[in-house]
């Protein structure tokens, strides 16, 4: 009797064993789950690039939703298409960096269009512009504002919900790019 007691309590502690093991187990891999989740999101989290001023950057891993994290939530946003290469953008860098500057409160996307990321940061670097630029060289932001559009430079005003309030291709000054953002801009 004594002895199918002891029998009893040894495969009942095998199957203990058994069901630590399995939630063990169970437990492991939720905490694999879960971490690799956060892995996955800190590998789309955007790679800033600094310059000797902490006001430029070039963010460079794009994907189509994520011009939506530097949409502003308060007001209409600008966005700028433009490239290094581009002769029409090289004349209107000075319209872009002087709005830029003194309109510090109209937030201002620069989407570059440039061909290799070293064109780009070498553009801005000899120049000493203090621009926020997404380098998106596979037109992934430009097709999800507008798919028809692909002249550069071009400008966009989107609202918080990033639907496009207003736009236009070609050069334009200073007063032209804050006349298009209040909307009062009329082609000529």
């Amino acid at each position: 009797m004594l002895y199918n007691i002891q029998k009893g309590m040894i495969q009942m502690s095998k199957k203990l064993k058994l069901i630590l093991i399995i939630s063990l187990i169970v437990i492991f891999a939720i905490i694999g789950i879960f971490i690799s989740k956060i892995y996955i999101n800190y590998l789309k989290t955007p790679r800033y690039i600094k310059y000797s001023s902490r006001d430029s950057y070039i963010i460079n891993n794009v994907d189509e939703n994520l011009l939506k994290n530097y949409i502003s939530k308060k007001q209409n946003t600008l966005v700028i298409f433009w490239a290094s290469w581009c002769p029409a953008c090289l004349n209107e860098a000075e319209a872009i960096t002087n709005f830029i500057t003194n309109n510090p409160d109209i937030q201002t996307i620069i989407v570059s269009h440039d061909k290799e990321y070293e064109d780009l940061e070498n553009y801005l670097k000899d120049n000493n512009l203090k621009w926020q630029v997404i380098f998106d060289k596979e037109k992934t932001i430009r097709k999800s504002i507008d798919s028809e559009s692909t002249a550069i430079p071009a400008c966009f005003v989107l609202n918080t919900n990033q639907e496009v309030l207003n736009s236009h291709e070609g050069l334009l000054t200073e007063n032209e790019i804050l006349d298009l953002y209040n909307m009062n801009f009329e082609e000529k």
